[in-house]
C-alpha cells in the first residue's frame, strides 16, 4: 500500500501538521508514533531538525530551543510575582478539597503544601473587603472534605437556628 501523500509538501518527511480547532499543530513522527511540537512552525521545525539530524531526544531538542532565546525573551515572557487577594481552591485528582481565601494567594499555597495533601490549586482573584463571605458562599455551595468539619462547628456556634447550615455533611 502506498504512502498518502503529505498535504504540506514543503515539510520534512519527518513532520507532520494537522488542523484542528486550536489551528494548525506540527508534529515530529519516529518509528510510526506522533509526538507534538507545537503550533508555532518555525520552533517546531528546528526542534523535528535537532531531533532528526542531531539524535537527540526531544527533550533535549527543547532545553536545546530554550539556550536559543535571548535575555530580553527571557524577560517577557516573566510572569510578576505580586501580592494578591483572592479564593483558591486545593485539587486532589479531580476533586475540591479545600477553598481557602488570602490577601497574598501564592504564599497560602506554599504554606498549605507542607500541612495538606493536594495535586494542584486554582485561583481568582477577589477584593479584600469580599473574601471572608465569598470563601464561605464557596464552602457551602461545593462542601469540600477538608472545610466542612470546621464550617460546621463555627456556623452551628454563630447560629444554631439556621436549617441551611445544619445539613452540611459530617467530615470523613
Amino acid at each position: 500500500m502506498a504512502r498518502p501523500k503529505n498535504r504540506y509538501p514543503d515539510l520534512p518527511r519527518y513532520v507532520t501538521a494537522r488542523n484542528g480547532p486550536a489551528g494548525l499543530r506540527y508534529y515530529f513522527q519516529k518509528n510510526g508514533e506522533k509526538v507534538p511540537l507545537g503550533s508555532d512552525r518555525a520552533k517546531a521545525l528546528r526542534l523535528a531538525e535537532l531531533v532528526s539530524a542531531g539524535g537527540a531526544t526531544l527533550d533535549e531538542a527543547r532545553l536545546g530551543e530554550v539556550g536559543l532565546l535571548t535575555d530580553a525573551e527571557i524577560v517577557s515572557r516573566a510572569v510578576p510575582l505580586k501580592r494578591e487577594p483572592g479564593i483558591y481552591f486545593l485539587i486532589a485528582g479531580d476533586r475540591i478539597v479545600y477553598i481557602g481565601q488570602s490577601t497574598d494567594v501564592f504564599a497560602r499555597i506554599r504554606q498549605h503544601q507542607r500541612a495538606r495533601r493536594f495535586d494542584g490549586f486554582a485561583w481568582f482573584p477577589c477584593p479584600a473587603h469580599e473574601l471572608v463571605e465569598t470563601e464561605k458562599t464557596l464552602i457551602l455551595k461545593f462542601r469540600p472534605p477538608q472545610n466542612t468539619a470546621n464550617l460546621r462547628t463555627e456556623l452551628r456556634t454563630k447560629n444554631a437556628d439556621t436549617q441551611q447550615f445544619n445539613d452540611l455533611p459530617q467530615s470523613a
